[in-house]
């Protein structure tokens, strides 16, 4: 099974990592078809980063998620990959 990036997604990741010095955790949103996984788009988790380390607020990301349901219809599987620069 492969694991796609639309060009919204991969642009949106590329635009935050450029602000920054620092690592940058972001959790991908996922579609599933024949093909197998698409990440359509990226949602940047509050968090704490130096260089080489991340911190994810997890409190903030649980949080989240309920409102992508509630507003979106996305499910939590659907916010489950976790991308990330280096």
């Amino acid at each position: 099974m492969k694991i796609l990036m639309t060009p919204h997604a991969f642009w949106h990741l590329q635009w935050m990592a450029q602000r920054t010095d620092c690592e940058l955790s972001s959790m991908g949103i996922l579609s599933l078809d024949k093909r197998g996984f698409t990440v359509a788009d990226v949602v940047l988790v509050k968090q704490e980063v130096s260089a080489a380390h991340v911190d994810l607020d997890m409190e903030w990301w649980a949080e989240k998620q309920v409102e992508l349901f509630e507003t979106r219809g996305i499910q939590p599987w659907q916010t489950s990959v976790w991308l990330h620069t280096v």
